[in-house]
């Protein structure tokens, strides 16, 4: 059986990195033939458009609807380069010849591309999402978030099954009408060793890991509330994304240059390194829809290393890091400042409380329930 994944963003990005190529990894040792097929940022310039990992192929096929620096294209440069996109795409799919064909978040990209490579194939469709797509993005045109929107509320009724990684979104796709639904979370291959300190970095700080765009991840929350804060633990920064110097206009402003260390990108290494020997991790949110939907990799990264976590009741969050962290008003700057102060002040909190919380999101456990949701071992093994 030949199952093909269509994602609109690069293999090592978190989503591909992070959900789709572990599902992918999981299909295959069930005896499915996988093909990943990305996008790229920097598709002209890509050194490796085609490569295996453990047995599954990845392709990227030409170019994001971003450019190498992470920002969005506009106008007439934005809708040439999504409409090659989805015909290469699809294109690829039909030449492929699967017989499921999985679209990797609602988006009109991909949608589209799996909608023409269904008809010429008749493979059957699934749908796979990890966020609120509308709410998640910058549009510069009204009519660009009305048509993601759309796509959102069309793709579920035209997939077989749906899965999704927040129990939020399940409830609002279910409260819509939708059905054949199921809540697949977030996961990691499994509980990590401790990994080396990264050198230089102070002996105790709060980490932020992760995109740097204010308008999914509210970075300059987390500045406006260090500037709050009574204690000087140092707040270490990890990630990119288009509002990175904003962020660093931001510390500027508020005298913070010698408390934050902003490390810019990093490998999954640095990252998990990071991470593992904070005294705290911080997932500044607002209550949208488009933070609400997420199950954010950043908290179950942190809690997998035993790190408490700072964030706020929105979606999952609050069952998510139970009791092995603190919950603030989402949007409050203050309250966030005086969660971190609070944090800050205490001792390193047990290691084994926060590895307890996701002991049961290792994809062994997950991968399966993601196969047998979409009836993908039955049509492999001839069943249906």
């Amino acid at each position: 059986m030949k199952l093909i994944m269509l994602s609109t963003s690069a293999s090592y990005h978190p989503g591909p990195r992070a959900r789709w190529l572990p599902l992918a990894h999981v299909a295959q040792r069930h005896g499915i033939d996988v093909e990943l097929l990305c996008l790229h940022p920097d598709y002209v310039n890509s050194t490796t458009p085609h490569r295996q990992h453990h047995g599954v192929s990845i392709r990227h096929v030409a170019q994001m609807h971003i450019d190498r620096h992470e920002r969005p294209l506009h106008g007439h440069t934005l809708i040439r380069t999504a409409l090659h996109a989805s015909i290469s795409l699809a294109r690829q799919a039909i030449r492929a010849q699967p017989h499921v064909i999985t679209v990797c978040k609602a988006q009109p990209i991909n949608g589209l591309a799996a909608i023409l490579a269904r008809q010429r194939t008749r493979a059957q469709l699934i749908l796979d999402v990890d966020d609120c797509e509308h709410e998640s993005h910058q549009f510069a045109r009204t009519w660009h978030k009305a048509l993601v929107a759309r796509v959102e509320r069309i793709l579920p009724q035209m997939a077989t099954s749906t899965s999704v990684a927040s129990q939020w979104q399940l409830d609002q796709l279910a409260n819509a009408g939708h059905h054949t639904l199921a809540h697949i979370p977030n996961g990691i291959t499994a509980i990590p060793p401790l990994p080396h300190r990264i050198a230089g970095l102070p002996a105790q700080y709060i980490a932020y890991v992760g995109r740097i765009a204010f308008n999914t991840h509210a970075v300059d929350l987390l500045i406006d509330a260090y500037a709050q804060m009574r204690t000087t633990l140092p707040l270490v920064i990890a990630g990119s994304g288009p509002d990175a110097s904003a962020m660093q206009h931001r510390i500027a402003e508020h005298g913070l240059d010698t408390r934050c260390i902003w490390l810019g990108q990093v490998d999954f290494a640095t990252a998990q390194a990071i991470i593992a020997h904070a005294h705290a991790t911080v997932d500044p949110v607002r209550n949208t829809p488009g933070a609400a939907a997420r199950y954010p990799l950043k908290i179950i990264e942190s809690l997998a290393h035993g790190v408490p976590v700072v964030t706020s009741p929105i979606g999952d969050r609050a069952t998510m890091i139970g009791e092995h962290g603190l919950l603030v008003t989402a949007g409050d700057a203050a309250s966030l400042a005086r969660a971190l102060d609070d944090i800050a002040t205490q001792s390193r909190w047990p290691r084994a409380n926060g590895q307890a919380r996701v002991a049961h999101l290792t994809w062994e456990q997950i991968g399966p329930q993601w196969l047998a949701h979409h009836r993908l071992s039955a049509i492999a093994h001839g069943v249906l």
